[in-house]
């Protein structure tokens, strides 16, 4: 406000001290008339000193603006979908839970008479381990080549490396079973148990000589629960 009416403000003060020298002009020397005028020019300076500072300090007054963080909006994440499961009776008579599709299965299997049915119904691809005695088939080998590609985790005979099949990831261990005496029994006892300590589920088929009167219809169990 002040800075704006400067102009009004000049005039007026030398107005104001033209007029004191014009009444004291006669009765005051030159010497008093000069100090007189010295300080009425002091005067007018620092007047005018005042308002350049005012007009300096509204003008480099800083205008802030308020601004209101954003917030954006977190894509929401699908739930996953649930697995499903399922649970299957093998022919041990066990209740075993597996996933209702399993992607990852482990045949130990010395005959290799699943693998074999895997290919054909074209979902050999899901076999990530074997036991040795399928890695040594030949006929194997050229029928279903998936056996040369997938890990080797022995055999109960020669003995299972379950660090290897346990690093397969599998959903499920087949395991088809020549059970045909007290020996081989404790021996496939012995690899479910440690499956299950692994968490890994198992299931057992058998060998149709494994009972004490072989009977091939005991195959179309197997093809059934496999």
């Amino acid at each position: 406000m002040y800075a704006k009416n400067r102009k009004f403000y000049i005039p007026l003060v030398i107005n104001f001290f033209g007029v004191i020298l014009l009444s004291l002009g006669d009765t005051l020397n030159v010497k008093k008339l000069g100090i007189l005028l010295l300080c009425g020019f002091l005067i007018f300076t620092v007047a005018m000193c005042g308002c350049t500072e005012k007009t300096a300090t509204e003008e480099t007054k800083p205008v802030t603006t308020e601004t209101k963080p954003t917030t954006e909006a977190k894509p929401q994440e699908k739930p996953k979908p649930k697995e499903e499961y399922k649970v299957i009776k093998d022919m041990w008579g066990r209740e075993v839970k597996i996933k209702k599709d399993p992607k990852r299965v482990v045949l130990i299997d010395f005959t290799g008479t699943y693998i074999k049915v895997m290919r054909i119904w074209g979902i050999d691809d899901r076999v990530v381990a074997v036991d040795g005695s399928q890695k040594k088939n030949e006929f194997l080998k050229v029928v279903c080549p998936r056996v040369m590609e997938v890990p080797d985790v022995g055999s109960p005979g020669r003995g299972m490396n379950y660090e290897t099949l346990a690093s397969t990831k599998p959903d499920v261990v087949i395991i088809r079973a020549l059970a045909n005496n007290q020996k081989n029994r404790e021996r496939y006892e012995k690899v479910i148990n440690k499956l299950e300590e692994l968490h890994i589920p198992t299931v057992l088929l058998l060998h149709p000589t494994s009972y004490e009167k072989p009977n091939v219809k005991t195959v179309w169990e197997e093809i059934r629960i496999l």
